[in-house]
């Protein structure tokens, strides 16, 4: 199996971020909280363009289809439509018979090590990264500028995360650490994340947006066999919207929210989970809370989140962890369990927590299968009032109407055995 790795000005990794195997570091020169986008070095620039939408220096484009991002606002990109020819092709292979950091880099005397590359790299230039077990800080020693430059730093904003893959990430049971995931990003600023597998992790997390994200989407991802929370959404202040996702089979929570406030969690399937399908931590008091944006100076909060047309499969008796008398909502989700198990006991759970007045019920046997990434078995049917910003299903079927179906599928896609890994961009050389 071949793993290639497309370093995209849309694809920025933070520190200690992590990516089949490959341990990324980002440059952060002096602040936590530095940022580069579309040109603009200074972060309160980049975030005043950012927030105002700005097409200068680099034009920014629509998605086919059209995506919103949580403020109802159009996501658009700099990315170009097509794909951008490099200047030059460079070949990591660390499994190779001859492999070497003094070779030239080239596919049949490539280089052994990623940081070599990182050396070398100009702006314009491409990347592969064969297979091969990476332990290694890649520190990049250049950057540039333009669509079809290389950028870093240490956040993103307006960028684009789609289509990327990561498989068995980690490498030691070592859980007091807890700062790697398949694939972790920092400070996401009316950012989309998309289509992105998640396939197995060593004591970490599935998929983890850590600290000062904003008005950012994370939609259509698969996460299994987590070793860890299959998603974290860290440090962060709303609007953020989480939506048709498929988290299934991690360690940890299904989905675990902390320091965070205003994020909206709808139509995932959340499944066989061994902790709670979400959970909201709450989040501590001033003056001992913890800051979310050094920019903005907002501090953390766990209110006014929502949980609206999810589905819970396999929690048998656990339901969410939410604080109570803070806004926050929960309902229209759907709690499934096989008919072996004891169903999840929703009326003793409206009664505690006042939760899910309207969300339902429902036996069936449902199975995910990480290997060809089909679904087998036949969802239930409940419907929810449709948000604004969602617009289609997970296989872009669009929504429409005031009110619309639960889960990440309309009815019109449910059927025994549902494939979740049609063939895109990125993934067409999964196994």
């Amino acid at each position: 199996m071949k793993h290639i790795l497309r370093l995209l000005t849309a694809l920025l990794l933070a520190p200690q971020a992590t990516l089949d195997g490959v341990e990324m570091v980002a440059p952060a020169p002096g602040s936590a909280e530095w940022t580069r986008s579309n040109l603009f070095n200074d972060s309160n620039t980049a975030w005043n363009a950012g927030v105002a939408g700005a097409e200068q220096p680099l034009p920014l484009r629509s998605l086919v289809p059209p995506v919103l991002l949580p403020d109802g606002s159009e996501f658009r990109t700099w990315e170009p439509s097509q794909p951008v020819q490099p200047r030059r092709t460079f070949v990591v292979a660390q499994r190779h018979p001859h492999a070497s950091d003094d070779n030239p880099g080239s596919d049949d005397r490539p280089w052994k090590t990623i940081g070599r590359a990182a050396k070398v790299l100009e702006p314009g230039d491409r990347l592969v990264v064969r297979e091969g077990l990476y332990r290694e800080w890649i520190r990049p020693a250049r950057g540039g500028t333009g669509p079809e430059r290389i950028l870093s730093g240490l956040g993103l904003i307006g960028g684009l995360v789609e289509d990327n893959y990561s498989r068995d990430c980690g490498w030691r049971r070592v859980q007091g650490l807890h700062e790697s995931g398949g694939i972790k990003l920092h400070y996401l600023k009316h950012t989309l994340v998309r289509r992105n597998v998640v396939q197995g992790t060593t004591s970490a997390d599935g998929l983890w947006v850590d600290h000062s994200n904003h008005n950012s989407r994370i939609t259509q991802n698969i996460v299994t066999g987590a070793e860890g929370n299959a998603f974290y959404l860290e440090a962060s202040y709303g609007p953020n919207l989480v939506d048709h996702n498929i988290f299934w089979g991690s360690s940890g929570e299904g989905m675990l929210l902390a320091h965070t406030g205003h994020a909206t969690i709808a139509h995932n399937l959340v499944g066989c989970c061994r902790g709670q399908p979400v959970q909201i931590a709450l989040a501590r008091p001033l003056p001992t809370g913890r800051m979310v944006d050094l920019e903005t100076k907002r501090f953390s909060s766990s209110d006014h989140n929502r949980l609206i047309g999810n589905m819970f499969y396999g929690f048998e008796s656990r339901g969410p962890k939410i604080p109570g008398d803070m806004d926050n909502e929960s309902d229209y989700n759907l709690f499934i369990n096989p008919s072996t198990v004891s169903p999840f006991d929703l009326s003793s759970w409206l009664q505690k927590t006042g939760f899910d007045q309207h969300s339902h019920v429902a036996v069936a046997t449902l199975e995910f299968s990480p290997h060809d990434g089909t679904l087998r078995g036949l969802l239930p049917t409940l419907e929810c009032s449709r948000l604004g910003p969602i617009t289609r299903d997970y296989f872009d079927v669009p929504r429409s109407g005031a009110t619309s179906d639960v889960g990440p599928f309309l009815k019109l896609n449910l059927k025994p055995g549902l494939l979740l890994l049609p063939k895109r961009a990125g993934n067409e050389k999964r196994p």
